[in-house]
């Protein structure tokens, strides 16, 4: 039998990687956040599903990984975070469209 790719080892915690796959799909908007405030009150601020992507930068700031497919739900992610600034946004047109109406 003729194997097309390499198998490889499963991964330890086969759980936080469907949960990975299933949060990390391409999304129409996209961006990092930089927000100002603790890991656990960004994390409390976000669903559940999403929780694992907040990184810390320093002691005060994180960053976090956005999507969504709605330009609303994107903005009122960004809001109900708090966020202060934005990098590697995709999509930005709708959503400075949308926030120019709002």
């Amino acid at each position: 039998m003729r194997l097309r790719s390499t198998p490889r080892e499963p991964p330890a915690d086969a759980a936080a990687l469907v949960r990975s796959a299933i949060t990390a799909a391409p999304y129409r908007f996209t961006a990092t956040a930089t927000v100002a405030a603790p890991a656990e009150v960004v994390r409390a601020r976000l669903p559940r599903c999403c929780r694992h992507r907040v990184t810390p930068v320093d002691d005060a700031t994180r960053t976090v990984s956005l999507g969504a497919d709605d330009p609303a739900r994107f903005l009122g992610d960004l809001v109900a975070l708090g966020a202060h600034t934005l990098d590697g946004m995709t999509g930005s047109t709708a959503i400075a469209d949308l926030a120019s109406t709002a």
